[in-house]
């Protein structure tokens, strides 16, 4: 399983809100395209929670966030301020 299967299901679990509520965004999703995943995302309630690897980070406009965790080491500067202005945008 991977590390953001792994977070889908502890937050799931935590939550116990359903599998709509928290929602894998990956390149390697079966069923549901990612950019129709990124479309639900930016536009209907649900999902509440994506997790998602290297699909949001610049240029990708969503709703208004509460908490954004980058659950990865960001090695430039420059990236990272670019993440953070996307974010801010």
């Amino acid at each position: 399983m991977s590390q953001a299967e792994d977070i889908v299901k502890i937050i799931r679990e935590e939550f116990a809100k359903g599998n709509d509520f928290c929602q894998k965004i990956t390149d390697k999703i079966t069923g549901v395209s990612p950019d129709q995943l990124i479309r639900d995302f930016r536009t209907n309630y649900f999902p509440r929670i994506a997790v998602t690897v290297d699909m949001i980070s610049t240029g990708t406009d969503i709703k208004p966030l509460e908490i954004v965790f980058f659950m990865r080491n960001i090695k430039s500067r420059s990236f990272f301020d670019e993440m953070n202005e996307a974010l801010a945008a």
